[in-house]
């Protein structure tokens, strides 16, 4: 994934980049870059940690293009791809409620995801266009303890 902020700004939060080979690289200032789970990047050069269109300066890890971008503080690496081939994330995925709550925002169209279901409104939300639905309790308990 490139963005190549040319004099512009903007938020990239609660994304799944899977199977890239760059996390996230700008040529101008970005206002929130945090939440995102990256997954399975294959780094080519330095390219996947390029930050402010200069060259990487030692940034040969995740952790070392969290700190010279100052970004991605709640952010993860992982090198197991944890998502489907059709982008739903993948049991256990640690992208599974490693987002941000947007309600406050206050834009209907965050608050689902790309099927239309309904990311809670308190709690954390999962990271990527797919949320994936609550474990509930079991309901058919009778009160007997064994």
């Amino acid at each position: 994934l490139s963005a190549p902020f040319v004099g512009l700004s903007g938020t990239i939060e609660n994304n799944v980049i899977s199977t890239a080979t760059a996390f996230i690289a700008a040529t101008a200032p970005i206002i929130s870059v945090d939440y995102n789970q990256y997954m399975s990047v294959t780094p080519t050069g330095c390219v996947p940690y390029l930050w402010g269109g200069g060259p990487c300066h030692g940034q040969n890890t995740f952790a070392a293009w969290q700190k010279v971008c100052s970004c991605d503080a709640h952010g993860a690496y992982n090198a197991a791809n944890t998502v489907n081939a059709n982008g739903t994330l993948k049991a256990g995925s640690p992208a599974i409620r490693a987002g941000v709550n947007l309600t406050s925002l206050g834009i209907a169209g965050l608050n689902v995801d790309i099927n239309g279901a309904a990311r809670p409104a308190t709690g954390a939300w999962d990271a990527g266009a797919f949320q994936t639905p609550p474990v509930l309790p079991p309901t058919n308990l009778n009160g007997k303890v064994w």
